[in-house]
């Protein structure tokens, strides 16, 4: 998230909600979280996973869901009102989506996080997912993030990216500077009520986070190379922790939004 040009939103996760569980990059097990699978590929607009990629399907669909909100967790002002209802049955595109809200005042933030994974071996990555904003989101969203991260050898490789309502373009995470480096993909504001296609294509790099290819809607976008690497600092998070993470922003307005996410899925090889 950002106020104006100045880039200062910090999407770490150290802290997990007491009531959600375990720290996350702790060994802690989560039944709930999906196994990878090399089950069948479905093809889908934009690039393709390998064919031997494991599969890590439905992972929005699980009850340790953990979530912060403050200027060192989430990176903008505190909000007391804010929440994560996995297994919705509307709306929803297989009969369960996960459910994100957000209630505040001006540029207050909600981090969403949960682990679902371990494994430091793989170095390719697509993510995909859907995404649903309530009619609020064009009026009162600042940003909205969705981030992907694996640690690996001591390094937290965190692939952070979110539209950015109000530059509207893409940014991306420089984690070793703790800061939103924008880029030249567009990002309109989502249609309300409507599902939106996303799908992430990155690759670990040395000790560089390197963000491919982001495709929105059928439409893919190249990420220049002038910003599309960014260095992966040193961490003493659990060797191999993969987690997926959705933040909501509020503007200046503050007030409120919802949004939804469905049959997020993660290819790795």
């Amino acid at each position: 998230m950002s106020k104006g040009n100045i880039l200062y939103c910090v999407p770490i996760v150290a802290l997990v909600s007491a009531s959600f569980g375990a720290k996350v990059g702790s060994s802690s097990s989560n039944a709930a979280s999906p196994s990878p699978s090399s089950t069948a590929i479905a093809a889908a607009p934009g690039p393709q996973p390998a064919t031997n990629a494991a599969v890590y399907a439905d992972i929005e669909k699980s009850s340790n869901w953990g979530k912060c909100s403050s200027g060192a967790c989430s990176g903008g002002n505190s909000t007391a009102s804010y929440y994560v209802a996995p297994y919705q049955t509307s709306p929803a595109l297989d009969g369960s989506s996960t459910e994100f809200a957000i209630a505040g005042g001006a540029y207050t933030d909600g981090l969403f996080m949960l682990q679902f994974g371990s494994d430091p071996n793989p170095s390719q990555y697509i993510l995909d997912w859907n995404v649903y904003t309530d009619a609020n989101a064009p009026n009162t969203a600042q940003a909205l993030e969705f981030d992907f991260i694996q640690v690996s050898g001591g390094r937290k490789y965190n692939f952070g990216s979110e539209c950015n309502y109000t530059r509207g373009t893409w940014d991306i995470w420089n984690e070793a500077a703790m800061q939103w480096i924008q880029t030249s993909v567009p990002c309109n504001k989502f249609t309300p009520n409507v599902w939106h296609h996303l799908r992430w294509s990155y690759e670990r790099v040395g000790a560089q986070t390197h963000y491919l290819s982001l495709t929105v809607d059928n439409v893919t976008y190249p990420i220049s190379s002038t910003y599309a690497y960014q260095p992966a600092p040193g961490t003493s998070w659990a060797n191999g922790a993969m987690v997926f993470q959705v933040q909501q922003d509020l503007n200046a307005s503050g007030s409120s939004f919802k949004e939804w996410v469905n049959e997020v899925t993660l290819y790795t090889w």
